[in-house]
């Protein structure tokens, strides 16, 4: 039989490179001092071997098994699909997998999802979560959460204040008068949770009530989502006079600057509309949105770093990322 076709192992690789075993290990799970200059014979002969780990036996060893969850309501949203997709290339490079939990922004299956991880013995969670979950947020287990806010727990969140504050003043440059704030209630339990929509929120009000400029709002639950083109329709049926909207997400700013177009009022010229989010997908529609940008790529690399940094046993401290107007046609 040609030695090609039989599977090297970590002997081979100690041989081959003129070290002991005990240094391809420690090379291999990147602990321990290990000179430059023999990592890298060392890694020579992994490539020219061929040799793939055993990663059940390293996890076994190690306690890990180099994967880290991720919890999010829905990955099918846009923001969230592209905040998924540069976490996991990130932690790809970093030596990493991720396992994906949606969901749906149910408390119970959050919950369900939290103990059977701990179960499993990843190495760390990333949460984003609306719910009041903090009492099964266990220690043990390293944790970090985007943008929701719970004890010492750190987070990676947008300047979603400062995103609220651009937003009302490109409203009041345009010189809008007669102003909406669409958005989602997050209060659970009498508590809230979720601060990225809250700190929006203040933030386009703080700079209006600065500009003395009076904010009408109107806000949905969660619950309500599911029939959010119904609810939009026969809210803007009745309340077709606004000359700005300000909408929490890309998503609902598209479909009002629909609604609009379809009775003739044309967003970018007779309404302005902004959205937040930034995503790619409503850089290129008809309307060419004006948003509010979170880098989900930036986002994405903090998340990677400080949960990687927090599963070493490091300090981290919580990150706001800032943001910036897309300008578009809209407003």
């Amino acid at each position: 039989m040609k030695r090609g076709l039989i599977m090297a192992n970590i002997k081979d690789v100690a041989k081959k490179a003129g070290v002991g075993i005990a240094t391809v290990s420690r090379v291999l799970n990147n602990s321990g001092y290990v000179k430059e200059s023999t990592s890298i014979r060392i890694k020579e002969a992994i490539k020219e071997l061929n040799y793939i780990p055993n990663e059940i036996a390293r996890s076994l060893i190690n306690q890990s098994n180099k994967t880290i969850a991720f919890i999010l309501p829905n990955s099918m949203h846009l923001f969230f699909g592209e905040l998924l997709y540069y976490t996991e290339e990130y932690l790809f490079d970093m030596g990493y997998k991720v396992l994906l939990c949606n969901s749906s922004g149910k408390r119970d299956k959050e919950i369900y999802y939290l103990e059977m991880l701990k179960n499993n013995r990843v190495d760390g969670v990333i949460l984003l979560t609306t719910n009041d979950i903090e009492e099964h947020l266990d220690s043990s287990l390293p944790i970090i959460s985007f943008d929701s806010i719970f004890e010492d727990i750190p987070f990676v969140s947008s300047d979603n204040y400062m995103g609220g504050k651009l937003a009302a003043k490109r409203l009041i440059d345009n010189e809008c008068g007669k102003i909406l704030y669409l958005g989602k209630k997050n209060i659970v339990n009498k508590r809230v949770y979720n601060t990225n929509t809250v700190k929006r929120k203040q933030g386009f009000l703080d700079q209006m009530f600065l500009n003395e400029i009076d904010v009408s709002i109107y806000e949905y639950t969660y619950d309500q989502y599911q029939n959010i083109d119904i609810l939009l329709s026969d809210y803007f049926d009745k309340n077709i006079d606004f000359d700005g909207i300000f909408a929490m997400t890309d998503e609902l700013a598209f479909k009002v600057a629909n609604i609009y177009k379809e009775k003739a009022i044309l967003p970018g010229k007779d309404i302005s509309i902004i959205g937040f989010d930034g995503g790619r997908s409503y850089q290129n529609t008809c309307f060419n949105l004006t948003s509010i940008n979170q880098d989900s790529k930036e986002l994405a690399k903090a998340l990677s770093e400080m949960i990687v940094e927090k599963i070493k046993k490091n300090d981290v401290k919580s990150t706001l990322v800032p943001v910036k107007i897309n300008d578009g046609d809209t407003a």
